[in-house]
Formats: structure tokens, sequence, C-alpha cells
């Protein structure tokens, strides 16, 4: 490729602006500067080449070393740990853990229902919406945690064609997305449909596995979630992400927006921005630091 249509092809259907021009390929070819770590990744995820993150970690380890990692997580679950068991941190933690794509029986759980409607006080995130979205989607992973027998956790996501979301929430949620949600025609978006954590090695767990499911897949270019929570959202948008669309507006509490409230939000971050943060360099050693966490055979 000339460097133009190489420019051309890693800035094209962003916001219709030129973020890489001709000059900038010129000087990386001519090695007067170097792309950011963000747009190393970037790069790589447009071209569709399956890269280890770690082996791209060129700077400092105190910058996107381990530690800042579990610092940042940490931080965040403890914003919204009036939610969490803290009797689990008394010990150390035995957690058991399934996982599954059964996305019907992940949805008629009634014991999964209950448990979200008692601890997260909240309807069963709309299971009539996710019936109709999730025929939609590539993939779908369901991780569901116990101890001692009982669901302490869980978290289930799912991979889609961001095309087909697009459509789908114009569709059915008559929201109007924000613009820059966009990639190739074959682009994807990881989408995370439900999750709750009552421990932070649980929240290790997911968070691990969510960045690996986006590492190993070079056509997500997305990752959608939501927020029922203000100093959830507020953190989220410190790790990059945009608000996508509202929930319902509320008097008071639920998630601030400006000098409103609302009940939820959605949001996005690009896959770039999240495997260029210190989260992709968790290991899953630093998990286990917290609890043992064995998988039940089936």
């Amino acid at each position: 490729m000339s460097q133009e249509s190489f420019a051309q092809f890693l800035s094209k259907k962003i916001e219709g602006r030129q973020f890489i021009d001709t000059g900038t390929v010129s000087r990386w070819e001519r090695r007067i500067n170097t792309p950011s770590f963000h747009n190393q990744i970037y790069i790589l995820r447009k071209l569709r080449l399956n890269v280890c993150i770690a082996s791209l970690l060129s700077e400092p380890e105190d910058e996107y070393g381990h530690e800042q990692a579990i610092k940042l997580l940490q931080n965040r679950f403890n914003r919204f740990s009036g939610l969490a068991d803290k009797p689990y941190r008394i010990t150390f933690p035995r957690f058991k853990y399934t996982e599954s794509n059964d996305v019907n029986s992940f949805l008629n759980d009634k014991i999964l229902r209950e448990f979200n409607n008692s601890v997260l006080g909240v309807e069963f995130l709309n299971s009539n919406f996710l019936h109709v979205l999730l025929l939609e989607v590539d993939h779908v992973r369901i991780i569901k945690f116990y101890r001692d027998g009982q669901i302490v956790g869980h978290t289930a996501y799912a991979t889609i064609y961001t095309e087909k979301l697009v459509k789908f929430l114009a569709q059915y949620c008559k929201s109007s997305i924000h613009s820059h949600l966009c990639s190739d025609i074959d682009g994807k978006i990881l989408l995370n449909f439900s999750s709750y954590a009552s421990d932070f090695s649980l929240y290790l767990f997911y968070v691990y596995h969510m960045i690996k499911d986006i590492e190993l897949d070079p056509k997500i270019d997305w990752y959608v979630g939501h927020s029922f929570i203000n100093d959830d959202w507020q953190i989220q948008k410190k790790l990059g992400a945009k608000l996508m669309a509202c929930g319902k507006s509320a008097e008071q509490g639920g998630v601030k927006i400006g000098k409103s409230y609302t009940d939820s939000v959605m949001f996005s971050t690009s896959a770039s921005t999240l495997l260029s943060s210190s989260l992709s360099a968790l290991k899953e050693e630093d998990i286990f630091q917290y609890a043992d966490i064995v998988k039940l055979t089936q």
C-alpha cells in the first residue's frame, strides 16, 4: 500500500476525519517518531492481526504494570462495593464457577433472576429485550460463580456485529447511537449484558477474561456496557467510555448526566483504548492472590 492509501485505510469511517495523514505515515517509516501505544494497537487491529498485547509493552512497568491495573480496578470496585458481600474478605475465599453459552438457560434462570432482584434491587435487565437481541449474536460467554453451593456472582456478555447492534438499538430502543460508534463492515462489539461481583477476586476474573476475549478477536472494535451507579459511570469515563444512551429520568440518585439524573446509561469504549490501558497487563496470577477460583467439572 502507498503511504496515502495506508493513511486513508487507517482513518476511514471515523467521523469523516483524517486522523492519520500521509506525513504521519512517512515519519513512522523514517523512524522520526513512533505511533503511541494506543495507535500501535489500533493499527494492528485495523489490519485484523492477532497480537499478544504483552509483547508490545515497551513502556515502563510502573505505567502499564499489574500494580496499576489492580489499583485501578480496586478503586472502581470499592466505589460500588455497597453491593458486595464483604464477609468474603475475612478469609481467603474459595469460589467455583461454571461456563456456558446457553442464553435461554441464563435468561430463564429463576435463581439468577431472584438473585439480581434481591441484590441489585432492579428487574432482571429487561429479559424480553435481551431475548430478541441475542438472536443476532456471534458468540456468548456466561459465567456463574458459586460459594458453598450458593450463587454469589455472574457475568454474561456476547460478541455481536456492530452493524446489527446499531440497527437493533435504532429499531427497538429508539436510540440514536453516538456517531463515533462505527467500524468496518465486519467489525464486532463485545456487549456486556449482565454482571455482578460479590468479591474483588470475581471482578478481577471477569475483567481479565473479557480483556482476553477482545485481544483474541481483532474484529472486536468496541466494548459496550451499562451502569446503574453514578460512581461506576464516572470511573468508566476515566477509562475512555463514551455515553451512548440514557435510561429514564430520575428525580434523585441514579446516574448524573450534566445537571440531571437518569436511572441508567449505556456506554462504549474502543477496544484499542482498553487494550492500551493497564488492564491489559492483568494476569491469572493476579486473580489468585485474592481467592481460589476453580471451574466446576460438567
